[in-house]
């Protein structure tokens, strides 16, 4: 999945979501899986998330004794390096579907959320014009439904209840095709090397889904789902 939205557009529509249910992030703790840069800490902090952190394996690993005092730390969130109860909120946008575990990673999420603690969690679905212009290059058809799956075991073990759930579009625009593969391509190591593969071999299928939107405007299709810790 491309990182074209910015994430803290992906927290307004968390924000739209606890609205409506009567719930907030004000006074909670927060960690945020699969931060990335942590872009997103500072519109989270903002809805009044308590000093969030942020968790990424991408992140480079810093000195040990600086952990204490980092907001932005590395790691795996399948087994988050904190202690049970350790936050009131936690936040995972467009990364669960990125976790190969992605059912180990929920089973942490209530391990480290206190009873009541929300699970914020944004998964972009396989639909609409967007996806078929992104399957050619990475087709996560498999690893976004198996998020959702995982989703709903967990509400089947009764850990878990589901709040609030919120279905909408993003549009992100490309101004031309090359434009968007850069994109893809710009994650590096093997995964990059594996999309510049498919890019080259499926070069005929990428033009033709981009011809099919004239204006260069793509849907993106979203599913936010909000779980409380029982």
């Amino acid at each position: 999945m491309t990182d074209h939205n910015c994430e803290s557009g992906q927290v307004t529509h968390l924000a739209r979501a606890l609205k409506a249910v009567g719930l907030s992030l004000g006074g909670r703790r927060l960690l945020d899986v699969g931060c990335g840069t942590g872009a997103a800490l500072v519109a989270l902090e903002a809805l009044g998330a308590v000093a969030p952190l942020g968790l990424d394996p991408r992140l480079p690993e810093p000195p040990a004794e600086a952990w204490a005092c980092a907001r932005l730390r590395p790691g795996d969130g399948a087994a988050l390096p904190y202690a049970p109860g350790s936050f009131d909120a936690l936040t995972f946008f467009l990364s669960l579907h990125h976790i190969p575990r992605p059912a180990q990673a929920i089973s942490e999420a209530a391990r480290v959320l206190r009873r009541g603690g929300l699970a914020c969690v944004t998964e972009p679905l396989a639909e609409g014009n967007m996806y078929n212009l992104e399957r050619w290059i990475d087709d996560e058809a498999k690893v976004r439904a198996e998020a959702q799956v995982a989703l709903d075991d967990a509400l089947a073990t009764g850990l878990w209840r589901q709040v609030a759930t919120l279905h909408y579009q993003q549009i992100e625009p490309y101004d031309d095709l090359a434009t968007f593969v850069d994109e893809m391509l710009a994650v590096g190591g093997d995964l990059g090397q594996a999309r510049s593969g498919r890019a080259k071999q499926r070069a005929h299928h990428l033009a033709e889904a981009f011809a099919a939107v004239p204006d260069g405007r793509f849907e993106q299709g979203y599913l936010l789902r909000v779980l409380q810790r029982c």
